[in-house]
C-alpha cells in the first residue's frame, strides 16, 4: 500500500474515485465525488487536503478534508460537515489496516474537526478519547410480507388517525425529472413551515439553497425530492439520496396547520411505504432524535464528533463548548418558545 497526499484533484484521480464509488458496498451521500464538488462550489477554503490509498496502482481507499473555521479556530473538516451523517472515508472493504492509515494521516494535520461520526469507526479506530457523543442516528429496514405489501409500524394506526384527509393527499415523488422549479417549491414550503416558526428551518439562508441546487446538478437521479400536497397545494417536503439500496433522509419539513392528523408521521409512512415498494432496503434517518423517528423505528447507532488537535487548551474549550452546546439544545428542544427568541437572535 502507498499513500498520496493531493492539495486538489486530477482527472486520473476523479476517474479512480468515481470508479471505487461505484463498485464499493461502503459508499454512501458523503464520500463520492458528487459531494466533495458541490462544497466547493460554494465554500471559500484554500487548503485542500485528499488522503487516497493505493494497492497495486488501484485507488482502494479516498478521504477528503478542506480547512474551515469552527468557534474561532481553523480546522481540517470533512466537506459541508453540517448536511452529513455516516462513514465519512470511501474504502473498497472495511479494512482496519487501511482505515487506521487514514486515520494516522489526519492525525498528522494540526486541527481536525469531525462530526456526526459512527460509534463503529469511533470504536474500531480507537478515537474514544478524542471523541464527545453528538447524537443517536436512527434507521430502518425495509421489508414487503407475505403477500407484496410493505411493513412499516404503525402504519395504519398512523393513516387510521388521519382517514378523513389521506383522499385529498398526493405524493409526487421527483428524481430524474427534478429541477429547479421543485427546488423552488421546497424552499417556499420551508419558509412557512413549522420548523421556520422555530427559527431551524435549513434553508434560511442562501448557502443551504445554493448548496441543494448544486447536489441537484451533480447528483442527478440520485437525489430524490418528495412533496406532499393536499388539496392540491404543497404542504410537505423531503430530500435524500439513493445510494444502491440504501437511502439517506437529509432535509424535512411541513407546513403547519394539519397537526391534529400528526401529518409528519404521515408524510414519512407514505414515504417509506413507497421507496419498499420500489425495493430500497434501507431507509436512514440521519443524525437527530425526534417522535416521528420513533415512531417507526428502535433501530440506532450512536453518533460522534472528534477533535483531534496538538493544541490541549482548544481540545479542552471545544468538547466543553459542544456539551454545553448539547445541553443547551436539549433544554430550548424542550421549550419550544423559548427555542424560537434563541435561534432568531442567534441569527
Amino acid at each position: 500500500m502507498i499513500t498520496k497526499i493531493f492539495n486538489s484533484t486530477t482527472e486520473d484521480l476523479i476517474n479512480d474515485w468515481a470508479n471505487l464509488w461505484e463498485n464499493s458496498e461502503y459508499s454512501n451521500y458523503i464520500n463520492s465525488p458528487e459531494w466533495f464538488f458541490s462544497t466547493i462550489e460554494n465554500i471559500d477554503s484554500q487548503n485542500t487536503h485528499i488522503i487516497s490509498i493505493y494497492d497495486n496502482n488501484n485507488l482502494i481507499a479516498i478521504a477528503t478534508l478542506l480547512k474551515q473555521k469552527k468557534y474561532g479556530f481553523e480546522f481540517y473538516t470533512f466537506p459541508a460537515d453540517n448536511f452529513s451523517c455516516g462513514m465519512p472515508f470511501l474504502i473498497k472493504s472495511y479494512d482496519k489496516k487501511v482505515l487506521n492509515k487514514i486515520i494516522s494521516e489526519i492525525k498528522k494535520l494540526e486541527n481536525v474537526f469531525m462530526t456526526n461520526i459512527p460509534e463503529y469507526l469511533v470504536s474500531d479506530l480507537k478515537l474514544n478519547k478524542y471523541a464527545t457523543f453528538d447524537a443517536p442516528n436512527f434507521y430502518v429496514f425495509l421489508e414487503l410480507d407475505s403477500i407484496g405489501e410493505p411493513i412499516i409500524r404503525h402504519k395504519n394506526k398512523i393513516f387510521k388517525k388521519a382517514k378523513e384527509i389521506m383522499s385529498k393527499l398526493n405524493l409526487k415523488t421527483y428524481d430524474n425529472n427534478l429541477d429547479n422549479k421543485e427546488l423552488e417549491t421546497i424552499f417556499k414550503i420551508d419558509n412557512k413551515s413549522t420548523k421556520k416558526k422555530f427559527g431551524y428551518n435549513v434553508f434560511s439562508d442562501n448557502f443551504s439553497k445554493k448548496f441543494y441546487k448544486s447536489l441537484k446538478k451533480h447528483y442527478k437521479e440520485k437525489l430524490i425530492l418528495n412533496i406532499l400536497t393536499f388539496n392540491k397545494k404543497p404542504i410537505a417536503y423531503e430530500i435524500g439520496f439513493k445510494v444502491k439500496n440504501t437511502y439517506y433522509g437529509s432535509q424535512i419539513a411541513n407546513i403547519e396547520g394539519l397537526e391534529k392528523y400528526s401529518i409528519g408521521r404521515v408524510f414519512v409512512g407514505m414515504i417509506l411505504d413507497n421507496l419498499t415498494k420500489k425495493q430500497i432496503k434501507k431507509f436512514d434517518f440521519g443524525s437527530g432524535d425526534d417522535h416521528i423517528k420513533r415512531t417507526f423505528t428502535k433501530e440506532q447507532i450512536s453518533l460522534f464528533t472528534v477533535i483531534i488537535t496538538q493544541n490541549k487548551l482548544i481540545d479542552i474549550y471545544l468538547k466543553t463548548i459542544i456539551i454545553l452546546r448539547k445541553k443547551i439544545y436539549d433544554f430550548l428542544h424542550q421549550h419550544k418558545n423559548i427555542y424560537s427568541i434563541y435561534r432568531k437572535i442567534k441569527k
